[in-house]
């Protein structure tokens, strides 16, 4: 006897249709057995149409219940308010709708009814955490890890919450913990590493990227946060091949497009950064990053190299309208873009506006750079220099695996 459905509700309605189909067969048989001795074959016909029309109907409202997912769960919880497991599940249905409040309702529902339920209290924790509601995200994953201290999933959404909280060291904790008991989880490493460069252990953090990427080397956060770290670090070459590695798993992604692009600006290999700042704009049109680094590079470069001021002025404009004229980088390159199609005036202007920016911002590097190129424009000359530096910082964003 198959007893599954006993876990979680007495009501198992679905476990008759396979049986109901031996007695329909037997209830027309007989009506046959009877027709052929009352030599009546239309009423045979007659018995079966009515059969399959009665059958029609009752398939056609039934199939009503399992349109999707939603509904087949409140179709089952009108049959059942009961059913803890339903509430559960309708509330992952209704949260990855957006619908977190709702969820939230049905969770509670569910742990009302079996308070036991481990996997409620996570899910009610991430519900939590969605909603930016963090120490309570971390009080139901402590719930749910009482009930069950090996519940991996529960213990890496804690870690997580207790790392956006600032708590990095208990985060760290409950990291070690996940991998004590799974060793080869590669989403509980990598958080693992973010944690350890919230700390400042870059080589830790590098150690534990480089262990995700055995185990799972398709991990694409991986790649691209470990080739952030590898190109501050000044190891080009390496963080090169991991950005590489990152198009190669999703070419759709502009951002890392734009992250290869600034490690091939270092390695000094500016053709092919221009090509991949290009990809990116083809991928996110308005993408002030990207418009703002190959701006760079074209006002810059001579034109025997690639560069193409004209260009470069349409990004750079683009770049600081998407900005609102207020990043000094930004402006920085725009005066540069405008310097080299000869509009000084144009050019003093808006370099010191971008650094008045940079003054606020306490940016003393850049704050040299622009006032060295402000006397340049100043008198009458632009400005170029050996294809090195970028605009703006790698994207890579450092987010937990869970939600």
């Amino acid at each position: 006897m198959n007893a599954y459905f006993m876990k979680y509700s007495f009501v198992c309605d679905h476990w008759v249709y396979l049986s109901s189909l031996g007695l329909i067969a037997l209830g027309v048989g007989l009506v046959g057995r009877i027709a052929e001795r009352l030599h009546s074959p239309e009423l045979v016909m007659g018995f079966g149409a009515v059969v399959l029309v009665v059958l029609g109907l009752l398939t056609w409202r039934q199939c009503g219940t399992y349109a999707d997912i939603e509904t087949l769960w409140q179709d089952t919880l009108v049959r059942n308010p009961g059913a803890w497991l339903a509430h559960n599940n309708l509330g992952i249905i209704l949260r990855q709708q957006g619908r977190v409040q709702e969820a939230i309702e049905h969770y509670n529902e569910a742990l009302q009814l079996n308070p036991t339920y481990a996997l409620a209290y996570n899910n009610l924790g991430v519900a939590f955490k969605q909603m930016g509601k963090f120490e309570k995200a971390i009080d139901q994953y402590q719930q749910a890890l009482r009930l069950d201290p090996d519940y991996i999933e529960a213990r890496d959404n804690l870690g997580n919450a207790l790392r956006l909280t600032g708590r990095t060291a208990e985060a760290i904790e409950q990291y070690e913990l996940v991998l004590r008991l799974q060793p080869d989880s590669a989403e509980a490493r990598y958080n693992l590493a973010i944690a350890l460069k919230q700390q400042g252990k870059i080589e830790e953090a590098i150690r534990q990227y480089e262990q995700v990427l055995q185990i799972n080397p398709d991990f694409f956060e991986a790649h691209c946060n470990l080739g952030e770290m590898l190109l501050q670090q000044g190891k080009i070459q390496e963080a090169v091949e991991c950005y590489k590695q990152a198009v190669r798993i999703r070419p759709d992604s502009a951002e890392v497009h734009n992250d290869l692009a600034i490690a091939l600006v270092q390695q000094g290999r500016v053709a092919e950064a221009i090509k991949q700042f290009e990809q990116a704009l083809q991928l996110k049109l308005d993408y002030p990053k990207a418009q703002n680094s190959l701006a760079w590079q074209l006002a810059t470069l001579n034109p025997a190299e690639g560069g193409d001021p004209d260009q470069a002025v349409i990004l750079a404009e683009r770049a600081c309208e998407l900005t609102d004229h207020q990043v000094p980088t930004a402006l920085d390159t725009l005066a540069t873009a405008y310097a080299a199609v000869g509009r000084f005036n144009d050019a003093i202007v808006t370099e010191q506006k971008a650094l008045e920016l940079a003054r606020a911002a306490g940016q003393s590097q850049l704050i040299e750079e622009i006032e060295t190129r402000l006397r340049l424009f100043q008198d009458g000359q632009p400005y170029h220099q050996v294809p090195t530096p970028v605009r703006g910082q790698s994207s890579a964003a450092e987010n937990p695996s869970h939600p």
